[in-house]
């Protein structure tokens, strides 16, 4: 099988090119605008690294889909700090030049998978949220933070049509806070632009300080990287059984507040010779939104997925604990990312 994939270099796709790479015979054709984290598979003949941007470039883009048997797309801005300061960049990505890309992948009769969010149920008070069920409930304008949500559920809502009107083959996943290795760098806290456990761990080691917005009861649902890279690789592999559907892929069972989760890190992180003292010293202190975020931040009080779906068709279930999710992400980011 031949997988064209979008933001190759990008915290998914960089995963999943390595588990493609180590777990399967699937030849990759990755894009991207940079290959920081995928160079060390060029050279490999399953891999072939093209360095475009899907803003421009669509004969290319056209002739390598219809190369493919299946494309992942994974270009996007996932990132709270972007989507606040830049919601329209945010929408030209993730839903401009994405449409421009499924309506290419609909003229080819290229198969589809393309990663929504979590955030699409908004403030659905719905627990666990269903794909099916749970209405998709955003706040007002003057909050910016929903344009990333609303561009997510218009391609949602457009891939589901052209699958309607012209028989694209599709699969939409909505990832539940998958975190783990290379999702942001030390880089990005700095500026305080690094979601959760990135932004926490480097305030422990630089600042001796975690600060939690809002009043940190706010609950999300951890799921490890390597847990959603496998039910990718299972939706893939149940071919057309996962076609037309949408699949929640998050991990219910750990389902904790904000609060909680930087917690868990400072008593984990006591575990560690090299970290022990700063998480002794590290204080947890909450701000409000308005002075972490902005004045055009809102927040969702509980995201926890139904994954009943996905487990009926593909069989898929999580496993990763968010204990091991942590520490796993903390000696990487111990080994690796401190260099950066």
């Amino acid at each position: 099988m031949k997988i064209l994939v979008t933001g190759i270099n990008g915290f998914i796709g960089s995963h999943f090119l390595d588990y493609a790479i180590e777990k399967t015979d699937w030849e990759v054709l990755g894009i991207d605008i940079s290959d920081s984290y995928v160079n060390r598979h060029i050279g490999n003949p399953r891999f072939t690294f093209h360095q475009l941007d899907i803003k421009g470039n669509q004969a290319q883009l056209r002739s390598l889909l219809s190369q493919s048997d299946l494309a992942i797309l994974l270009a996007g801005i996932a990132r709270p700090a972007e989507y606040i300061q830049h919601p329209m960049k945010v929408f030209e990505l993730d839903f401009e030049y994405n449409y421009q890309m499924v309506k290419m992948c609909a003229d080819v009769g290229v198969r589809i998978i393309f990663p929504s969010t979590s955030e699409v149920y908004g403030l659905g008070s719905d627990a666990p949220m269903n794909e099916e069920k749970t209405n998709l409930v955003l706040g007002p304008i003057c909050e910016t933070r929903w344009i990333y949500s609303n561009a997510k559920q218009m391609m949602d809502r457009v891939i589901s049509a052209l699958g309607q009107e012209r028989g694209l083959k599709y699969t939409i996943i909505r990832p539940f806070n998958w975190t783990g290795p290379r999702l942001d760098t030390f880089a990005h806290a700095e500026q305080h632009q690094a979601r959760a456990l990135t932004q926490m761990l480097y305030d422990v080691l630089y600042r001796h300080e975690i600060v939690v917005a809002g009043d940190g009861c706010q609950k999300r649902s951890f799921t490890w990287i390597g847990d959603g890279i496998e039910a990718i690789a299972s939706i893939i592999k149940a071919g057309d059984a996962a076609c037309g559907k949408i699949f929640n892929i998050g991990n219910p069972d750990n389902n904790c507040s904000i609060k909680e989760f930087a917690q868990k890190l400072l008593s984990i992180l006591e575990e560690y010779p090299e970290t022990a003292p700063a998480a002794r010293e590290t204080v947890l202190k909450t701000e409000p939104y308005v002075k972490y975020y902005g004045t055009n931040y809102a927040d969702i009080a509980n995201r926890v997925p139904d994954i009943s779906n996905i487990k009926s068709v593909s069989g898929w279930s999580p496993l990763v604990s968010t204990d091991d999710i942590i520490r796993r992400t903390i000696e990487y980011m111990l080994n690796e990312d401190r260099k950066k």
